[in-house]
């Protein structure tokens, strides 16, 4: 297994193209507006605005009976609006996920004395894209099986929101560290 993530984080390491880089980085910003600010149907404000009911994906955590309840408030329009938010953010998660790896590889081997273990920080956004897409899945579960309650694939599915979250913070530290190691000025020799 170790050889594998090995070869996966060498692979995403070798990739320096400075316009996928670029266009991810945008799709990526589009997609939070698209999410959170946009007029579109299945955005955290019109959800919010017209059922008083969310995203599941944008609470930090969230037990199985609170998933039923949110899918409950949302209503028949919200819950097709929700289906069609997880078919876009399926798209998003391999946007997203592969940017940020590039991003972190990018400062890596920018960063002054980095090893190559150091590159492997780079599959931190791959495990956090693979709890956003676990929570997805559980989340398209449950809305597929409405009304009738999944329990456990509720709890998979908080978890796995619970996880991304927390990874999504430690994603945006890496970076900031990274970043902050690889343009710092170098040292003055006496």
């Amino acid at each position: 297994m170790l050889k594998f993530l090995d070869t996966l984080s060498q692979h995403l390491s070798h990739k320096r193209n400075p316009a996928a880089l670029l266009a991810g980085g945008a799709a990526t910003i589009a997609g939070l507006w698209l999410f959170n600010l946009s007029p579109a149907p299945f955005s955290q404000t019109v959800l919010l605005a017209k059922t008083g009911s969310g995203l599941l994906d944008l609470l930090p955590f969230y037990t199985s009976g609170e998933a039923y309840r949110n899918l409950s408030n949302l209503g028949e329009d919200g819950r097709s609006a929700y289906g069609l938010f997880l078919a876009v953010d399926y798209l998003f998660i391999a946007i997203y996920s592969m940017t940020s790896a590039w991003i972190i590889s990018a400062l890596v081997r920018r960063t002054p004395e980095a090893g190559s273990k150091l590159m492997r920080l780079n599959l931190v956004p791959l495990a956090l894209g693979l709890c956003d897409f676990v929570e997805n899945s559980c989340n398209l579960a449950q809305l597929l099986a409405f009304p009738a309650a999944l329990h456990s694939v509720g709890t998979l599915a908080g978890i796995a929101t619970l996880s991304k979250h927390c990874l999504t913070i430690l994603v945006f530290g890496l970076m900031a560290y990274l970043a902050l190691r690889a343009f710092r000025p170098a040292a003055k020799a006496n």
